[in-house]
């Protein structure tokens, strides 16, 4: 595995308390949810009050979200897709995330609002600007990010064997199998951290 980063939001309007939204980010086959299960243990181990969750189709209604994208009868525009996507989120945060760190719990997310910048914006050319305006107005941001960084040819062989494994490709494997084959991808999602982190 490549370098990892982690990233802090100085600006976040924190929910008072110990408790930490805590974000694991990189392309697909980076080992997110891997690392996610490890660290949940770690906390867990020390006392800690933790939940892991994700996106897209954490929340009830956010599961009808994920299987409507993933319909292969629909061809969904980019747009189209970006608004369901931020939809689900701020869903996921209203009821999962929020009232978790309300109880004091530290949440511990495989994705947030940086995915839709990656795949979305910079991968379907849909308007970054939106993207943020809704995130800056409606949702809240990671106190830490972690940004998990490997060579795009390790993470391709990961994905082909979660596949044969899994037995079906979806949508969503679909976009992350093309998304490997663009130029700098990995630098794409980092720009996108970065930006929703300090901008």
């Amino acid at each position: 595995m490549g370098a990892g980063i982690v990233l802090c939001d100085p600006h976040r309007a924190v929910i008072k308390g110990p408790s930490r939204l805590r974000a694991q980010k990189g392309i697909d086959g980076t080992g997110k949810t891997t690392q996610i299960n490890r660290l949940e243990n770690c906390l867990k181990s020390e006392g800690h009050d933790v939940i892991c969750t994700f996106e897209p189709g954490a929340s009830s209604i956010g599961k009808e979200v994920r299987a409507f994208i993933l319909d292969s009868r629909y061809d969904i525009a980019p747009l189209t897709e970006t608004l369901l996507l931020c939809a689900d989120r701020y869903e996921h945060q209203q009821n999962i995330i929020i009232p978790a760190l309300k109880a004091g719990k530290t949440v511990l997310a495989d994705r947030t609002q940086d995915s839709t910048v990656a795949y979305q914006a910079f991968g379907k050319g849909v308007d970054l600007k939106l993207i943020e305006d809704f995130d800056r107005q409606y949702l809240i941001r990671p106190d830490i990010t972690f940004y998990l960084d490997i060579e795009s040819g390790k993470t391709a062989g990961r994905i082909d064997r979660r596949l044969q494994s899994a037995g079906e490709q979806n949508k969503f494997d679909i976009y992350a199998t093309d998304f490997l084959t663009a130029s700098g991808a990995a630098t794409v999602i980092f720009v996108s951290v970065f930006r929703s982190v300090f901008g």
